[in-house]
């Protein structure tokens, strides 16, 4: 009972202290709410991510298969690597599983673009869950052949059959066949990436996909962990290697490696939130610093009334206990409000992920993530307030009785402060630095050509994955008549079909080029089907021959048009105009060469977001239906508009234009161009934002440290200044004196942070793309920016010295 009696008296006093400096406590609690705010969004994400436990049953025994060639994970199997899991392995339950594509949906007479995952029957009992009704996908349904079953997700469920616990039975329309709806998963399962329904995989060595891209689900059996399952794997090496060889042609090593399946899920994304976490974590350590040199100065002013309070016999442990519970109440302030723009910080992730991370929309401030925004408030009450308490009870004591808090910031506290302020500086140009690479990548990307005109234009996805579209005349036929009615259509200038639209990931295919020596490595280039419309819808500048019209159709000669920087690359030698290039034993002669485009490679990594890559264009006329089948199953087909002005009313309109042709067939995704490049530079814009704004809060914070100090130091030093007035300085060399330390110490905090930039670099590299970790014009960005800033927070407040009266100055001495 006496400690709480004790601690009650410590809270009444600290806020009644706290109540007489309003602008002190509103500062320090805004600051600190601001940092704790950023730090609770961000570790919001990163829980979710990375620490909490996929919602499986023993997770810890899920993993993800890869083979490792070149020392790089490859997760894409074939279908005899498949099969030698299945037939060889005796420590694991496997099942494969294919990618999530867009595909057409139609129930009770409605059509809609969802999303279908393909997996294997075993799929969901490998995961640990099961159907909430009906049942998963057995052996016969996986076979080929087999029934043509589907299973919902939970939202399908409700959104189309009203949650109708009878829906198990029935039939749906999936791309263009109906269906048997066999089994309704759980509310929010998802399987990997946002999906609507799942399909059996049917997987084999010529099926789905021609037997490629599988990845395969692992658990290891109950009486083995992961690492011992992963052990036996390697015994099927040189099984593996042999059936890679004969997909690749290449005899390259390969071995089994077995990722536990958080760490698989989250490996892209563990480099870029551990870098964000650590950014705001440097945030909050500039806001303790910042409030621990606020601590120190009012500590000094507080001079008169601890040393009162010791030469009447109290205990120096009570006196910093209760300054400390100063800190603690500060947290607490700071950490609720804290709370409150951590929400808002978090609806500000979502807005700004809403097409690229949808998942953000399922995080929420839970009593997980609201416990550790308490702890970590207490542990900053502890990191901001401990040192300035210990300082502020080290006294001379009659010192301090004879002079009050007059000169109080001399000597020691001073030279603490001044450290604080030098590391605060210091934090704060690492950040900028960071924010300055985010931002000067994101001015290369807006500086580049994209090689076509991209005004009013639109774009719209069509999946063509669907039964009534297998052959190569009904596609062509669909193609031209939709075609022919959206270009009728009021405002519309052109229209043409392309597999990818510009900004966009291609189909990275292999080609020979006969009579050519193949070299050391293979010849892959970025693919495209189009219409003979395409080059000029985008006005792509024409270089040198001729570019597709409809007389290139199935019965004339195989024709392609390459890209400058394919001349470039692969026949920088003489007259590209016709050579042959070989594209799935078909030899194409090339007819024109085009400008390059922006474009997202699909070659690999080392290409970036979007370049001028090597591309190649084929026209739809001429391309085979086993060719337009694989495309159909990776991509959806893109309807590519121009308009002559307002493009607001073209979706619905280019929708009923459509319906007039195929009534169960519905567009997706309609975006502008600028829409489709800011969705490809989604991340670097991400980053941008999120360091830009960490960025300008470290600056902020620096101008109030260096302000800060100067204002204290003016405060302290007011009766020597007015001194050196009265004997004859002038007023400008007065103003000078007090500014200089500022800029001295953001100096010395420059050029350490600088350094610590320069030893930041590989991390550096996460975030820029066209510029140079080491980049001058952010770096000198930066210095430029931190030394105005510092010189306008020095200079400020040293201009309290012109109120000063030399004569009153030497009337007190």
């Amino acid at each position: 009972m006496p400690f709480l009696d004790v601690l009650r008296r410590d809270v009444r006093y600290a806020l009644t202290t706290l109540s007489k400096t309003p602008a002190f406590s509103i500062s320090v609690i805004l600051t600190l709410g601001l940092c704790i705010g950023l730090n609770t969004a961000i570790f919001s994400v990163v829980d979710h991510v990375l620490f909490r436990p996929l919602p499986f049953p023993d997770v810890d025994r899920l993993g993800l298969l890869a083979l490792r060639v070149n020392e790089a994970d490859n997760r894409g199997m074939n279908g005899q690597v498949w099969e030698i899991v299945r037939d060889r392995t005796t420590t694991v339950e496997a099942a494969p599983f294919g990618g999530s594509t867009g595909v057409n949906l139609v129930a009770g007479g409605q059509p809609a673009y969802v999303q279908q995952h393909q997996v294997a029957a075993g799929f969901f009992r490998t995961l640990g869950v099961t159907p909430v009704l009906g049942r998963e996908f057995t052996s016969e349904d996986d076979r080929s052949g087999g029934a043509a079953a589907v299973m919902l997700s939970h939202d399908l469920w409700r959104r189309f059959f009203n949650g109708e616990r009878n829906v198990v039975g029935r039939t749906l329309t999936l791309r263009g066949e109906p269906h048997t709806i066999v089994g309704v998963m759980p509310r929010s399962f998802q399987s990997f990436l946002p999906t609507d329904v799942w399909t059996p995989l049917r997987p084999s060595t010529t099926g789905a996909g021609a037997g490629l891209n599988y990845g395969i689900l692992a658990r290891a059996r109950d009486d083995v962990t992961l690492a011992h399952a992963q052990a036996e794997l390697q015994t099927l090496t040189d099984d593996v290697a042999r059936a890679r060889q004969m997909d690749t042609q290449q005899d390259v090593p390969a071995r089994f490696t077995l990722a536990p399946l958080q760490r698989a899920l989250t490996q892209e994304l563990r480099d870029p939130l551990l870098i964000l976490w650590s950014a705001v974590g440097a945030v909050l350590l500039i806001g303790c610093v910042n409030i621990s040199g606020l601590l120190l100065a009012r500590g000094a002013a507080r001079r008169g009334e601890i040393a009162t309070r010791l030469a009447i016999g109290a205990p120096r442990w009570s006196i910093v206990r209760q300054l400390l519970v100063e800190s603690v109440v500060i947290a607490i302030a700071g950490g609720a409000l804290g709370i409150v723009f951590g929400y808002f910080g978090l609806r500000v992730l979502r807005t700004l992920g809403e097409h690229d991370l949808r998942w953000l929309s399922s995080i929420t401030l839970d009593a997980r993530v609201l416990a550790v925004t308490a702890g970590g408030a207490f542990l900053c009450s502890f990191l901001f307030g401990l040192f300035p308490a210990l300082q502020a009870t080290r006294l001379d004591l009659r010192t301090a009785l004879v002079e009050g808090g007059a000169r109080g910031g001399t000597g020691r506290r001073l030279r603490a402060r001044r450290v604080l302020v030098v590391a605060e500086v210091a934090l704060g140009v690492v950040l900028l630095v960071a924010a300055g690479l985010a931002l000067r990548t994101l001015m290369w990307f807006a500086t580049q050509e994209p090689g076509f005109d991209t005004t009013n234009v639109v774009t719209a996805q069509l999946s063509l994955d669907d039964a009534r579209y297998r052959k190569r005349d009904a596609i062509v036929r669909l193609y031209e008549e939709s075609l022919r009615r959206i270009r009728v259509l009021p405002g519309v200038e052109g229209a043409a079909v392309a597999f990818r639209a510009p900004f966009e990931r291609w189909a990275n295919e292999a080609f020979d080029l006969p009579g050519t020596p193949r070299g050391t490595t293979d010849r892959q280039t970025n693919f495209n089907l189009v219409t003979p419309e395409y080059f000029e819808v985008l006005r792509i500048p024409l270089l040198r021959g001729r570019i597709f019209t409809d007389a290139d159709g199935p019965s004339s000669q195989p024709v392609v048009v390459v890209s400058r920087s394919f001349v470039e690359r692969f026949l920088p030698d003489g007259d590209p105009l016709g050579r042959h290039v070989r594209f799935h034993s078909v030899d194409r002669a090339i007819i024109g060469v085009v400008g390059d485009v922006q474009l997202q490679s699909g070659l690999g990594g080392g290409v970036g977001p979007l370049g001028p890559e090597p591309a190649v264009y084929t026209p739809v006329a001429q391309t085979e239906a086993d060719t337009f089948a694989l495309f159909h199953g990776f991509y959806s087909p893109s309807w590519i508009v121009r308009s002559g002005g307002a493009i607001g009313t073209l979706a619905p309109s280019m929708q009923r234009a459509l319906a007039t042709v195929d009534p169960l067939l519905p567009f997706a995704a309609f975006r502008t161009l600028a829409d489709v490049k800011a969705e490809t530079l989604f991340k670097q814009r991400f980053a941008g934002a999120l360091f830009g704004t960490f960025g300008g809060l470290a600056l902020l914070l620096v101008a109030l440290g260096v302000g800060g100090l100067i204002a204290h130091t003016v405060t302290e030093r007011r009766r020597e200044l007015g001194i050196r007035m009265a004997l004859g300085a002038t007023t400008a060399r007065a103003v000078r004196t007090a500014a200089l330390p500022g800029i001295k110490l953001t100096l010395i905090g420059l050029v350490t942070g600088l350094g610590l930039s320069w030893l930041a670099m590989p991390l550096f590299e996460h975030l820029v793309w066209g510029i140079e970790a080491d980049d001058p014009v952010a770096f000198t960005g930066v210095a430029a920016a931190v030394l105005v800033v510092a010189a306008l927070a020095s200079l400020i407040p040293s201009l309290r010295i012109l109120r000063l009266d030399p004569a009153d100055t030497l009337r007190q001495e």
